[in-house]
């Protein structure tokens, strides 16, 4: 199982002259997050794996807030391991999202020549 934690946005603050001055992101965000993936993901998604016989490990990675660079790590990860198949989960966020970029299921989908599953909110409410 892999999980890819996002890093966090920069975001920004304007200054009287209109120009966006960086502000980094809270230090150890990220690894805290991932940590949190860990507890999740163990306690959930695991278990049931070993509950039905699957032998299931967990990988936590980094990544960046782009879903284009989560998207090309999910695939590259799924090509390195030779995935029988690869199965996601349809994180639909704000239509605003959708408009700037194609959500991480569909790039998957698109760019992944491994058999790939998107799961809709329909088949993952038990969970």
């Amino acid at each position: 199982m892999l999980h890819v934690v996002p890093g966090a946005p920069t975001l920004g603050t304007f200054t009287p002259w209109g120009l966006a001055a960086p502000l980094p992101p809270e230090p150890g965000l990220q690894e805290s997050c991932a940590e949190s993936a860990r507890a999740y993901f163990s306690a959930t998604l695991m278990s049931l794996a070993s509950e039905h016989g699957a032998a299931c490990e967990l990988e936590v990675m980094h990544g960046s807030a782009c879903s284009h660079a989560v998207s090309s790590a999910i695939v590259s990860k799924a090509e390195e391991l030779a995935a029988a198949l690869v199965v996601l989960t349809d994180n639909r966020r704000g239509v605003l999202d959708g408009l700037f970029q194609a959500p991480v299921s569909r790039q998957v989908a698109a760019a992944c020549r491994r058999p790939t599953l998107v799961l809709t909110d329909a088949h993952t409410a038990g969970i």
